[in-house]
């Protein structure tokens, strides 16, 4: 087997053929003096191998330079823009103004030490949060959304946002009438009723925010019988009244559009419907009360067997009077 591998080796060679072979064996080409002569001339297919493999580092080697000498140009180009844009005198200042902002006036160095984390937390808040991160102040020419916009009523600010056009004219008319409670009386119910006008604003919700009120603090009734009116000027949206205390249900109101300028009010329909509830009573008779005290105190002073007897005759009329009342007497109630 192993004469006959040499031979297949040779079969295969002069299968493939060589030109090179062939150019030394007619004459076209001769080894110099001293030059290697192989054993074995290369095939057409190790040639072609070897030309298709060179190709093929030529051009990878091409696409490597290619990158590379983009990514030159774009280094070159970023850093002539970062030359244009900071000049050696700005860094300076910028250097300076970071050194005055964070570290404490007077000190040359560039480096600090802090005894404990106490004193990192409060140099943080006192030189850079507090300083830097400022509530926006209506007035410093300077609209800052979405905690300045433009005004509508009493928010917002117009300084520097300017006026908000987009409104309409509204009038609110509450009237209360705390008096004929049979049990409560007008000063208490009064005092327990306040009410406003608020915007349902769920962005302000999930913010953890308070309700965006017309008025900055809770309107109050400061008469038994009294009828209050205000026109608001409203932006769109879902507004409504926020009444409190009015648990006896004496405080009705109406909402109307005024915003066609001509005195024309437009009645606008609120929900759920809001009307004022109504009391109803009876009384008993005033006298029972008095005669049958009278009966008990004039057999409480009668004496012997007489006493007795009308101190008993007085106990069977009371009982008949109590279970008189108690079939005809109506309880209290209210009606909306």
């Amino acid at each position: 087997m192993s004469s006959s591998h040499p031979d297949q080796q040779l079969r295969s060679d002069q299968a493939d053929g060589s030109i090179i072979a062939e150019l030394y064996e007619n004459g076209d080409k001769s080894h110099r003096k001293g030059e290697y002569v192989p054993e074995r001339y290369p095939t057409n297919r190790e040639v072609a191998s070897a030309i298709e493999k060179q190709v093929a580092t030529s051009v990878e080697n091409y696409r490597n330079y290619r990158h590379v000498t983009w990514y030159t140009l774009f280094i070159v180009l970023y850093m002539l823009v970062l030359y244009f844009q900071a000049s050696s005198f700005k860094s300076g200042e910028v250097v300076a103004t970071l050194k005055a902002a964070l570290l404490p006036q007077g000190t040359t160095s560039t480096t600090m030490t802090f005894s404990s984390e106490d004193q990192v937390l409060a140099f943080l808040g006192n030189q850079i949060i507090r300083p830097v991160w400022k509530d926006p102040v209506c007035g410093d020419s300077r609209c800052e959304a979405p905690w300045e916009f433009p005004a509508w009523g009493p928010f917002g600010c117009q300084a520097d946002c300017g006026l908000n056009p987009n409104t309409t004219k509204v009038i609110v008319a509450l009237s209360a009438d705390f008096s004929g409670h049979p049990s409560i009386s007008p000063a208490t119910l009064r005092g327990q009723v306040s009410w406003n006008l608020c915007l349902n604003d769920t962005l302000r919700a999930r913010r953890g925010m308070s309700p965006l009120c017309w008025f900055a603090e809770d309107q109050v009734f400061t008469e038994v019988i009294e009828t209050q009116i205000k026109a608001v000027y409203l932006v769109d949206g879902d507004w409504y009244v926020k009444l409190d205390g009015d648990l006896a249900g004496r405080v009705t109101g109406a909402v109307y559009d005024a915003s066609q300028g001509d005195d024309t009010l437009v009645s606008i329909p609120v929900t759920p419907t809001w009307e004022a509830c109504k009391l109803k009573r009876q009384r008993p008779a005033a006298s029972t009360g008095r005669r049958l005290l009278s009966e008990f105190t004039v057999a409480r002073n009668a004496a012997g067997e007489a006493g007795d007897k009308a101190l008993q005759q007085a106990m069977a009329a009371a009982a008949n009077k109590h279970a008189q009342h108690d079939s005809t007497e109506q309880p209290v109630h209210l009606e909306l």
